[in-house]
Parts: structure tokens; C-alpha cells; sequence
């Protein structure tokens, strides 16, 4: 069985935490037994883990969830983070043997992305880009997202993407499966 590579978007991180759509599908998928029968390997980014710390304080701000739900939160993620989600861009870069490595600046001029409102998608592609590229194939990594602007953009440098709000789970693993 080949590892596929899942690469975790802010949204689909939040999903975990909190009831939303696409929540079961996110839990499902970070199930030890699903990762071993999928032969599933996770991924993420430092902007991702920043963004989701601002997401969960936004929410408890909004009365989304309580101040003290919020906190919670936040302490239970961090592991999870490392042991879980994997972020990939804390270490130097993999050594690119062909090209060079994409910056956050190429994305937002390649997909007329807003400097100041989009840096941060910016940032989470060119992690996918950068830390990903090696693999290829039945391992081409999928990014999970429900976010459709940053899908587009993922779509566009070459990658798939799984939409925890769009795809069951019994569609997810015949997918992947599948690969």
C-alpha cells in the first residue's frame, strides 16, 4: 500500500475542534484506524497552526464558543499539532535538487491574490509546494479544505483536495483506496 500524504488547511483543524460541517468526516479521518487502513500520513503548516489559534479566540469572541471552551482548546491542539498533524515547515527545507523553492510573493502574483488580506493561504501553499513536491503518483498529496478560494488555488498548482463538507466518508475512502 502506498502512504497518501494529507496535507490539514486552518479550516479543516478547526473542524476537529469544533461542531461543524464536515466535523465527523475531519474526526474520521484522524482516526488511528483510518490512517492505517488508508495508509494515511498528515501534514500542516506553522501559518496553519497560527491561523487556527486565531480562529478559535475570534469564535469565543464572536460567542461562538465560551472563553473557557476556547482556552481548552487551544491547550488540547498543541500536541496535536506535532504528534497528529505534523507541521512541516518548523524545519529547513528539504533539498531541492530541480528549481527552486516558491515563495508566498509567487503565489499571490501567479493567482492575483490580495498581499494584505491573502498572505497567509500564500504561506500555506508554498509549505504544500515546498515540502510536498517529492511526492508524486499515488502519494500526490491531497490538501483537506472547504475553503473554495484556496481550493482553487491548490487545484491550480496541481494538487487534489478533499472537502470534508462535500465528501462522505465512505466516498473519501473508496477514493483514496483506490490511488
Amino acid at each position: 500500500m502506498v502512504m497518501k500524504a494529507l496535507f490539514f488547511d486552518t479550516c479543516a483543524i478547526i473542524k476537529y475542534w469544533i461542531d461543524e460541517p464536515g466535523r465527523d468526516v475531519v474526526r474520521w479521518l484522524c482516526e488511528p484506524e483510518t490512517k492505517v487502513l488508508l495508509g494515511l500520513s498528515f501534514s500542516t503548516s506553522e501559518q496553519v497552526e497560527k491561523e487556527f489559534s486565531v480562529v478559535i479566540d475570534r469564535k469565543a469572541k464572536n460567542n461562538e464558543i465560551s472563553e473557557k471552551y476556547a482556552s481548552a482548546i487551544k491547550d488540547r491542539a498543541k500536541p496535536y499539532f506535532d504528534s497528529v498533524f505534523h507541521v512541516r515547515d518548523s524545519k529547513p527545507l528539504p533539498k531541492f535538487k530541480f528549481g527552486k523553492d516558491t515563495d508566498e510573493n509567487e503565489i499571490i502574483t501567479k493567482y492575483g491574490l490580495k498581499p494584505d488580506k491573502d498572505i497567509g493561504d500564500a504561506k500555506i501553499i508554498s509549505c504544500v509546494i515546498n515540502y510536498l513536491r517529492f511526492l508524486g503518483g499515488s502519494s500526490l498529496p491531497h490538501v483537506v479544505t472547504s475553503d473554495q478560494k484556496f481550493q482553487n488555488v491548490i487545484i491550480g498548482e496541481g494538487y487534489k483536495i478533499i472537502d470534508p463538507e462535500k465528501s462522505t466518508k465512505k466516498e473519501i475512502e473508496q477514493y483514496l483506496l483506490s490511488l
